[in-house]
């Protein structure tokens, strides 16, 4: 009646009571006007932020394990974000049959993931630690996510007793099996067991590489091998830093070898005797960091020389088939030339790459430019020919190279 009356006399004014009413009934028509807004807009809403997270929950699965290790948010930008972290792995037992012990294993990784490129993993050598990549690391982490560990009975890694001349009723052993399943452990505590990676490796690590792309084909991208053998005489183990001796194979040498290596060995360090850089090559922090390294590792030292020196390499060498880049320093006569020519010559997607003057620790005195020919055989920037010869940048020591106030094992 009130619209009516309204409509007939639009000018005749309306009781107060009828205005009352009218004013109520505008309010009901745009109280469900309302509603059917609030209605569309609260389902709109709904569905963003179930779809938001969604890409959250996937976002987690996909990184969760990195996530334990690399928390940190970035808020500068940078792209080498670095963390520290142990990580435990369980008790399993190896095709080989042994029964191996849980542990807790230092890592250290650096870079931001990217799951549309692998990550790069590092290892060591005998009686080395992860210390030893970091600054090729950094160089590293400017493309590609990094992770680096110290092996078992290395660093500020678990410490499991093994056999050796003095502890022979002991029959745990250091094997390229055990260090390639525990860094697969490793990874899977990290979410990363399904990722490709690029495997890097000194010595005995580039060994644990090529165990790692035998085994697991599928998820090794490429080989980067630096100074690695397929069967190893540890000339530079040596007491005296020459030749004529190897690793402590008897319970009495272990004392004398951890009592630090001269300062005349040219075996590991050449590169600040042979008169290249007498200036700008000071390794004096160097050898400190590798006579620390060497104090923690008297567990698993004995075992792993002995395996390293009877357990032969080349018959896997053919089944390697993802790229391989071997890196050899021309004055390494712990494996040298020789070496290198018989990973290259067995593997056959392979390069080599040569430094010049350098010795057995490449990554401690060329670390900034291994990290760039690494970047760029990983991620093919350029065309590399089968023998390339790197150019003479002088000595790169690097104030990473030292060591570590915080040796803490990890519990």
């Amino acid at each position: 009646m009130i619209n009516q009356a309204s409509r007939a006399a639009p000018n005749r004014e309306i009781p107060f009571m009828d205005r009352r009413g009218l004013v109520k009934e505008n309010l009901v028509r745009a109280s469900a006007a309302l509603s059917v807004f609030q209605i569309i807009s609260s389902v709109v809403l709904a569905l963003l932020f179930a779809g938001l997270i969604a890409a959250i929950v996937v976002a987690s699965i996909a990184l969760h394990g990195v996530n334990k290790i690399n928390s940190a948010d970035d808020p500068t930008g940078h792209a080498r974000i670095m963390s520290t972290s142990c990580v435990s792995i369980e008790a399993r037992t190896d095709p080989s049959t042994q029964a191996v012990p849980a542990g807790s294993f230092f890592v250290r990784t650096q870079g931001k993931y990217n799951p549309n490129k692998p990550f790069v993993l590092l290892f060591h050598g005998t009686s080395a630690s992860h210390n030893y990549w970091r600054s090729s690391a950094e160089v590293l982490a400017n493309d590609l996510f990094v992770v680096m560990m110290d092996i078992r009975g290395h660093g500020q890694s678990v410490k499991t007793p093994a056999f050796s001349p003095s502890n022979s009723t002991n029959q745990f052993r250091y094997t390229y099996e055990l260090f390639a399943l525990d860094a697969m452990a490793v990874l899977d505590e990290m979410g990363l067991s399904d990722s490709q990676f690029a495997c890097g490796g000194i010595s005995i690590g580039s060994s644990i590489c090529l165990e790692l792309s035998t085994r697991y084909p599928e998820l090794v991208t490429h080989n980067i091998l630096v100074n690695g053998a397929p069967l190893f005489r540890c000339a530079d183990l040596s007491i005296d830093g020459s030749v004529s001796g190897c690793a402590p194979d008897q319970p009495g040498d272990i004392a004398p070898w951890l009592t630090g290596i001269p300062t005349n060995i040219t075996t590991l360090l050449p590169e600040d005797v042979y008169g290249a850089y007498p200036d700008t090559c000071n390794l004096t922090d160097a050898r400190a960091k590798i006579n620390q390294n060497r104090a923690v590792s008297t567990v698993a030292v004995q075992s792993l020389i002995r395996y390293a020196q009877t357990v032969d390499q080349t018959p896997i060498l053919d089944d390697v088939k993802c790229p391989t880049l071997v890196v050899v320093g021309l004055a390494d006569i712990t494996n040298g030339i020789e070496a290198a020519e018989a990973l290259h010559a067995g593997i056959s997607n392979s390069v080599v790459l040569q430094y010049p003057g350098r010795g057995h620790l490449m990554p401690m005195t060329q670390g900034p430019d291994l990290g760039k020919q690494m970047v760029s055989f990983i991620l093919g920037k350029d065309v590399w020919s089968e023998t390339k010869r790197a150019l003479d940048s002088g000595c790169q020591m690097s104030s990473l190279i030292a060591p570590e106030t915080d040796f803490t094992d990890c519990a």
